[in-house]
């Protein structure tokens, strides 16, 4: 909540399902933060945003811990 990692929302257990239902739902593209890697430089994330990209067909824009295009 406003950049406050101590108030933060967890929407889901699931982000790979989630991101199905919104491919199902008719989505096309899905926005990411790392908020994890944008709060410790790393792209801690790095696994479950590519098993998202991989099963939902959803083209992925990604913001947070990605710090080079490598």
């Amino acid at each position: 909540l406003r950049g406050d990692y101590d108030k933060m929302t967890v929407y889901s257990d699931t982000p790979v399902a989630v991101a199905c239902d919104f491919k199902k739902a008719g989505a096309e593209f899905l926005h990411l933060v790392d908020l994890d890697g944008a709060k410790d430089g790393r792209t801690t994330n790095f696994e479950v945003i590519g098993k998202i990209v991989a099963e939902s067909g959803l083209k992925v824009e990604v913001g947070g811990g990605i710090r080079s295009i490598s």
